[in-house]
């Protein structure tokens, strides 16, 4: 009977810890903030902690990947890059600042937040290429053409409009303009001022703005 139980017990951990596996949506966690003395601390990418950029530490999400940080109170966004292996528990991430300010996580408590790992970043070496303009065209279809895709940047979603505004137009100051469009949860979702008809163009304009700006936004298809 106890050989039993033990063997229940076993299972149960290992699915438990199944649920919080990088690889699917994690349970909800406790977000802090890192201090001002962790400010120019080196972390584990090799990076600096600076208080300007969107970047997160975690014990088990993969350094260099993207997760998005939703505050279970006020159901605003941000998308971190996580640089550094922190703490020993997979249910808390600790933030830069700038993360915390944008969602409403205050640094002298702990909030409830949902973590989504996103992915990883499109390499720089992995953009596709244009087409050569030498490329013989392929024959048209019957059918009547399509619209072609079109894509944005998606830097993060806001629960009142004038923080979202805010946020809007520091990142425009910075180099990177951008617009508030509504949702339709009437959340307040700061996007890309345009659209880009390739992903190439896409992609050149997110590494400006991760480069230039220090925000980590999402590449997104309309």
């Amino acid at each position: 009977m106890r050989a039993l139980i033990y063997g229940v017990v076993a299972v149960s951990l290992f699915f438990a810890i199944a649920l919080i596996s990088p690889a699917s949506p994690l349970a909800d966690a406790r977000a802090l903030v890192y201090s001002e003395q962790h400010s120019g601390f080196r972390v584990d990418s090799g990076e600096v902690i600076r208080h300007d950029r969107l970047t997160a530490g975690h014990a088990t999400l993969p350094i260099g990947s993207i997760v998005r940080v939703t505050n279970l109170s006020t159901r605003e966004q941000i998308d971190v890059l996580i640089n550094h292996r922190w703490t020993d528990s997979p249910s808390a991430i600790i933030l830069t600042r700038a993360a915390a300010t944008l969602i409403s996580v205050r640094p002298d408590s702990q909030s409830a937040v949902h973590l989504s790992p996103i992915g990883y970043p499109i390499p720089k070496a992995q953009v596709p290429a244009p087409p050569r303009p030498n490329t013989p065209a392929a024959a048209p279809a019957p059918a009547a053409a399509s619209k072609p895709a079109l894509y944005f940047l998606e830097f993060a979603t806001f629960d009142r409009s004038f923080k979202a505004k805010r946020f809007a137009k520091e990142i425009t100051t910075k180099g990177a303009p951008a617009r508030v469009v509504k949702d339709e949860q009437n959340m307040s979702r700061v996007i890309s001022d345009g659209y880009f008809t390739s992903i190439q163009d896409a992609s050149k304009a997110y590494y400006l703005v991760v480069d230039n700006v220090g925000y980590v936004p999402t590449i997104k298809k309309l």
